[in-house]
């Protein structure tokens, strides 16, 4: 009787230990899951961004910045100066662009006086321009975060960052 009582209390913990087991599995299965989402998401919004600036839309491209940045540049006067500034002053239509992976951050302060943001991405994106002065490269730090549900592009201001 009393080998009886071991084995079925071995067996409960054994089945308990088990099933701790597997919602732990389950539960970092779908936290990896819900990560890999959310790189997928910034990262087709920094390419969604770059493929209007590509196109010359900088006007929609614009839409797709955060609030911060829209508060920096008001839509006319960024559209206005980046088509004056890549179209008519660098001779060039368009140009190629790479992006690199997304790297996660976390309490990121990109603009001086503004709060710091609890997480982005980071992405290196390289612009690759035929000019009329010549090939170049502009290579920046891009940020993506999310805001009221959607992702949006940011750059950094922050003089402090290192480069």
């Amino acid at each position: 009787m009393l080998r009886k009582r071991r084995a079925n209390g071995l067996l409960k913990i054994v089945a308990t230990l088990l099933i701790v087991g597997l919602l732990a599995l389950l539960f970092f299965s779908i936290q990896g899951v819900m990560k890999s989402n959310e790189e997928e998401d910034a990262s087709k919004a920094i390419e969604q961004f770059y493929t209007y600036e590509q196109e010359g839309d900088f006007g929609s491209s614009w839409e797709l910045f955060h609030s911060l940045l829209q508060e920096r540049y008001k839509k006319p006067d960024y559209v206005q100066t980046r088509a004056h500034v890549f179209m008519q002053h660098f001779g060039t239509n368009t140009f190629k662009y790479e992006v690199s992976e997304p790297k996660r951050l976390f309490d990121v302060q990109l603009i001086e006086g503004k709060e710091a943001l609890a997480e982005v991405y980071e992405f290196t994106v390289t612009q690759i321009y035929h000019s009329s002065f010549g090939n170049f490269k502009i290579v920046q730090p891009v940020y993506a975060s999310q805001e009221s549900g959607e992702w949006r592009v940011l750059w950094s201001f922050d003089k402090a960052q290192e480069f």
